[in-house]
């Protein structure tokens, strides 16, 4: 892992609704994101409120090798991996034997105070669907 390419995606993050869109289900009232890292594990906790004010969490953490590893909290998925492409954008993607069921590409823009993040999740049956969120760095 490019630890110098990493660091500057950490930090803690907040959902602009304005500019972001939800193809994929229902937008949320509100979110967070944060990334940190300890040695070369980069942990990743999510935190959004629905529409109807309940709050949810996800979190996880892997190398950014881009090695896959096994996923065991999840039914549909059965492996992830974490890399940084070739634009310097940070993804995770999740898989199920060898298959791509979601990605998420996030990218830094605007002097590095903002992060974009591209999620696609191939529906089966339906194909790709898309959400597009926008982050501002918190201060």
């Amino acid at each position: 892992m490019s630890e110098f390419r990493v660091d500057p995606y950490l930090g803690r993050w907040i959902l602009d609704l304005d500019e972001s869109e939800f193809d994929q289900g229902e937008a949320p009232a509100g979110g967070t994101y944060e990334i940190t890292r300890e040695g070369d594990i980069l942990s990743f906790r999510v935190g959004w409120t629905d529409a109807e004010g309940k709050t949810e969490a996800v979190s996880f953490a892997g190398r950014a090798d881009g090695r896959a590893m096994p996923l065991r909290q999840s039914g549909l998925a059965d492996g992830f991996r974490h890399f940084l492409d070739d634009d310097g954008a940070l993804v995770t993607e999740a898989s199920k034997d060898g298959a791509v069921l979601m990605s998420a590409r996030r990218s830094l823009v605007e002097g590095q105070s903002m992060m974009m993040i591209e999620q696609t999740v191939n529906v089966p049956g339906v194909g790709p669907v898309s959400n597009s969120a926008v982050y501002r760095r918190a201060s």
